[in-house]
This record gives C-alpha cells, structure tokens and sequence, in this order.
C-alpha cells in the first residue's frame, strides 16, 4: 500500500483533483454565498449555506458506505 500511494501518478492526481479540485469548490461556494448575504437574500444563503453542509455530509457517509 505504500508503495501505491508514493508513486507519482497517485500523488499527482490527489493534489491535482483532491486538494485544488477542492480548494477551488470552497473558493465558489464561499463567493457564491457572500453575494447572496450582500445582496441580502437572507432565505437564499441561509438555504444554500444548510444544504450545502446536508449534501456534503451525506456525500461523505454514502462514499464511506461504500468504500
């Protein structure tokens, strides 16, 4: 297992697609749910916000059931 995860094409695709990949989701949702509490859309970001969380969360429990 160790040898796996040291090769390169492994490291590279979980920094490429896991770490950016994620950073920049958080980046979108973070300006995407500051202009809706700019905008004052209060039930929209307050939606966003929660739903967002649910649907993580339950993305991670469903992948981890299945892993």
């Amino acid at each position: 297992a160790t040898h796996y995860l040291a090769s390169s094409s492994t490291l590279m695709t979980f920094l490429g697609a896991g770490v950016l990949g994620g950073y920049t989701t958080f980046s979108t949702y973070n300006v995407e749910l500051l202009t809706l509490i700019n905008s004052r859309r209060w039930w929209a970001a307050v939606s966003y916000a929660g739903l967002s969380l649910i649907g993580g969360l339950l993305a991670a429990a469903i992948g981890l059931a299945h892993w």
